[in-house]
């Protein structure tokens, strides 16, 4: 499950539109990266955005069956969401085929408040 954990979080953090092989690889959390935003709504919604394209991302993976059950993408959501004063830090538990799940970190530095 590191792998898949791995994948996900370097999709999640690459810009999309960044990839000339892939135009549609990646997500616009990467748009936040070093910005300062005060709006805790629009940071959640910003992230919520940007796991739902990576979510959709995974599922349409190339051979996807030809992978072990462990690095077969399952789900992931948003478990925990919070800031302090002047961090955001979001939490996501990601579940393979296998039906195992870790908890996926976004570096808190991504954006501050």
């Amino acid at each position: 499950i590191q792998k898949l954990a791995n994948q996900y979080l370097k999709r999640l953090l690459t810009e999309k539109g960044s990839d000339p092989v892939s135009k549609n690889y990646g997500t616009g959390l990467a748009a936040l990266l070093g910005t300062n935003t005060e709006d805790s709504t629009l940071a959640r919604q910003s992230v919520t955005l940007a796991v739902e394209d990576c979510n959709a991302q995974m599922r349409g993976v190339k051979n996807f069956s030809a992978l072990p059950s462990d690095e077969q993408f399952h789900s992931a959501v948003i478990t925990d969401f919070f800031q302090t004063r002047t961090e955001y830090f979001v939490q996501i538990l990601l579940r393979n085929q296998a039906n195992q799940t870790t908890a996926v970190i976004v570096p808190p530095n991504i954006f501050r408040r």
